[in-house]
């Protein structure tokens, strides 16, 4: 990561997060996330972030990722493309 994520971004993600996504959700995200991300986990863990989070959301979240070199940065339209190809 090429530098700290800063709190109102942190705060930006956890807001999100914790106001889609259920118990159950991020309980399957931390299992999923546990040991490493192997392809199809991460598209799982992807399905179901595309589920729950609007398409602002996701779009909002992918910038902040992108920025710390997490995420490819495709948006939220392109990531559902993508989806339905494979």
């Amino acid at each position: 990561m090429k530098e700290d994520i800063s709190f109102s971004e942190k705060t930006k993600v956890m807001t999100v997060m914790l106001k889609r996504l259920s118990v159950d959700d991020i309980k399957t995200l931390q299992q999923l996330a546990s040991g490493g991300l192997s392809l199809e986990k991460k598209k799982e863990a992807k399905a179901i972030i595309l589920e729950k989070l609007s398409e602002k959301e996701y779009d909002e979240l992918i910038e902040i990722a992108k920025k710390y070199g997490l995420s490819q940065g495709k948006s939220y339209e392109d990531s559902q493309q993508e989806d339905l190809t494979n």
